[in-house]
């Protein structure tokens, strides 16, 4: 599993729906409720679910989905911003 390259936090390399690649937190935001994983409240932001069509991942738009950007989590996202200006 690969590792975010400034904050090693493991990411899942998806496709998103605009067809460019982004990087996912691997670890979804769930929480066990009566022996039930459920969705957590995740930060303020799109949530995905994580579809797999043939060899490819896709982020799909999901309003229950679990996982998130990890470009709202990194907490060096700034770098990556200014790398690329």
């Amino acid at each position: 599993m690969p590792n975010c390259k400034s904050c090693y936090t493991p990411i899942t390399w998806t496709i998103s729906p605009a067809g460019k690649l982004l990087p996912l937190d691997s670890r979804p935001y769930v929480i066990l409720l009566r022996d039930q994983l459920v969705a957590a409240p995740a930060p303020a932001t799109t949530r995905y679910r994580i579809d797999q069509i043939g060899d490819e991942l896709h982020a799909v738009k999901d309003p229950e989905g679990t996982y998130v950007s990890h470009w709202v989590t990194c907490p060096t996202r700034e770098q990556h911003r200014e790398a690329h200006r």
